[in-house]
């Protein structure tokens, strides 16, 4: 489920969103509404795509997809770089935690051709960890892996999946 997030504080991508060909589900502009029930607005203009729809225990899947993503794409990933000022593009792969009472270390392999590729068009590349769905076989009220990730030092740790916004 590895998104593309691209965020600029000036310009609004509508021109460029009318007629690209990535995969947008999801796309603001300032000012528009964020949370209703907050009544807080974007601050800045937006857009998100998607880029592998592989479950998020397919690390390898989705790392894999978001490399063909940037072949196929280069030529409006280059545009898009070039023609706006942007404040923050990231690739965001989330990824379920295999850590455990067993397991008490994680690695997650980017590949040199991922590298490169987010390099070139100055593309980011976050790794957001969550702690793995309760299984059927589970203890119904068990939390899997309770606090494992913090006391392993990750700060970034959230409560739930990504926001689509």
């Amino acid at each position: 489920m590895c998104v593309l997030r691209v965020r600029s504080n000036r310009d609004s991508f509508t021109t460029f969103l009318a007629t690209t060909r990535l995969p947008v589900y999801q796309s603001h502009e300032k000012g528009d509404v964020k949370h209703i029930r907050k009544g807080t607005t974007y601050d800045d203009y937006g857009f998100s795509c998607s880029v592998s729809e592989r479950e998020w225990i397919d690390a390898s899947g989705q790392i894999e997809d978001a490399v063909h993503f940037l072949e196929v794409h280069s030529a409006e990933l280059r545009s898009l770089t070039s023609e706006y000022q942007i404040d923050d593009i990231r690739l965001d792969f989330p990824f379920e935690s295999r850590l455990s009472e067993q397991v008490v270390g994680q690695f997650d392999y980017l590949s040199p051709r991922l590298v490169r590729a987010c390099a070139e068009y100055g593309i980011g590349i976050e790794i957001s960890h969550y702690a793995p769905l309760q299984r059927k076989n589970c203890e119904p009220n068990a939390a899997p892996n309770a606090g494992l990730v913090t006391q392993l030092g990750n700060s970034g740790v959230t409560d739930g999946p990504p926001s689509v916004s």
